[in-house]
């Protein structure tokens, strides 16, 4: 079946996967492709698809496996076919799926009205994204990736930091084109004349919104200069994502709130007590600083979210640190169990199994017990994110679960998970979760009478 295929997209792929391709039925403007082995690699165009595991300009990839497929084959496979596609017929692969015909089953499987795009700094270099963002008019929020921010945290549940050691064993030449994709190359003027452009493109939409995230994008080198331009912008809506610790100094925090488009600020807070935060950020003094600029804040009128990752560090304490946030006045917590981010490179694939999961997966008992002990009005701003459903008791399941609309490549659903009639509405379990506490560890909805609807 794979002479259904253009020739052309036939030979960009993998030599060695060629004659074991298979086409399978997928979405409009999508193609999904079964390699030997039970591994998907599904492809699509990223206005329609804003999450994936791989995102190469205006193409997305994602994959999925058979049950009992080992993800870390998928991924490598995932990272080798977009990389593959994306530089010997990127743009005769987006008029190949554009061309692929919609149906009233596609409409509802598209992104939403207020679908979201993520631009990296590194792509300053590649302007076909920005003209794929000026053509895509239902994309109004993007997320802009600052490689250049650095982070002076080391989060014991973060790859990142051992990815930038693997890069730096390299040899020079492959070293050099992985700054060259993204992370080091880009130079100041590029940096902001990019923010220019992408500002430009958002404030002309309805309800046009720019976030700036990265590693810590208030330490990023041109900071100053980007809110400077922020500052110009009243139709634009305006998010900081990170740590963000430098809120903590008043000037900073002022500048930060004479943004005139500013909707929210989104930091971390992990714990009520300093010693077990600043062990899971691996930064002495990180908490005071979040409090601090937490407080800077609240004098200033920015509205914040917190982040709540729960591990077992702070299983325990979990009911007193939603009752601490709601006490601070965070409009919303974020909270999730321990996920690797995805990413195109199997360099973090490697990085994130080198961490100590003992440490980061929370098992299901625990947080059912946490759930029991949070008073109501503790919970009343908070979104669960990529939960399991059957880890929520069925009367807080409406409440707090957010429903994924797209899944990385990072969460698995166990046997059992089949006889559960929420199965649809549910991410599964996360790979460290499924690999560290076994399949066992979901119990389908109506098995359990804290967990029956």
């Amino acid at each position: 079946m794979a002479a259904r295929l253009p020739t052309w997209l036939v030979e960009a792929l993998p030599e060695e996967q060629r004659g074991a391709l298979v086409i399978q039925t997928s979405r409009p403007r999508a193609l999904a492709l079964r390699f030997a082995g039970g591994i998907v690699i599904e492809l699509g165009l990223t206005q329609d698809r804003p999450r994936a595991y791989v995102v190469r300009g205006p193409l997305s990839f994602a994959y999925r496996v058979d049950e009992g497929v080992d993800g870390a084959a998928a991924s490598e496979l995932c990272g080798e076919v977009a990389a593959a596609l994306a530089s010997a017929c990127s743009t005769d692969l987006v008029a190949y799926l554009e061309a692929r015909p919609s149906s009233a089953r596609g409409s509802s499987e598209r992104s939403s009205p207020r679908a979201t795009m993520m631009l990296t700094e590194g792509e300053i270099l590649r302007g076909r994204k920005l003209e794929h963002l000026a053509r895509a008019t239902e994309v109004e929020a993007v997320e802009l990736y600052l490689h250049g921010a650095a982070c002076v945290q080391s989060c014991q549940f973060c790859a990142y930091p051992r990815v930038r050691a693997r890069q730096a064993t390299l040899p020079a030449r492959l070293g050099a084109g992985l700054r060259v994709l993204g992370h080091r190359v880009t130079k100041a003027s590029d940096v902001l004349d990019w923010l220019a452009r992408v500002v430009a493109i958002m404030r002309a939409r309805p309800s046009g919104r720019v976030t700036l995230s990265g590693p810590d994008c208030l330490r990023h080198p041109r900071i100053d200069e980007m809110l400077e331009l922020l500052a110009g912008e009243r139709e634009l809506g305006v998010e900081l994502l990170g740590p963000l610790t430098r809120l903590s100094e008043p000037e900073l925090a002022a500048r930060v709130a004479a943004v005139p488009g500013l909707q929210s600020i989104c930091t971390s807070l992990l714990s009520t007590r300093a010693e077990i935060h600043d062990a899971m950020v691996g930064t002495p003094g990180a908490h005071a600083q979040v409090l601090k600029a937490l407080a800077n804040c609240r004098d200033h009128g920015i509205a914040f979210k917190v982040n709540v990752l729960v591990t077992p560090a702070n299983i325990e304490e979990l009911p007193a640190l939603l009752e601490r946030c709601a006490e601070l006045g965070a409009d919303v917590v974020n909270l999730s169990l321990y996920h690797p981010e995805s990413a195109a490179d199997a360099l973090v694939h490697a990085s994130w199994r080198e961490l100590e999961l003992p440490a980061l997966v929370v098992g299901r008992e625990a947080l059912l017990r946490a759930w029991e002990a949070t008073p109501p009005r503790a919970l009343a701003g908070v979104h669960a994110h990529y939960l399991p459903r059957c880890w929520v008791p069925a009367a807080l399941r409406e409440q707090l679960l957010r429903t994924p609309r797209d899944l990385q490549d990072n969460f698995r659903h166990p046997p059992g998970c089949a006889r559960c009639r929420e199965r649809e509405r549910c991410p599964g379990l996360t790979v460290p979760a499924f690999e560290h506490l076994g399949p066992d560890a979901v119990e389908p909805i109506g098995s359990d009478p804290r967990c029956d609807s």
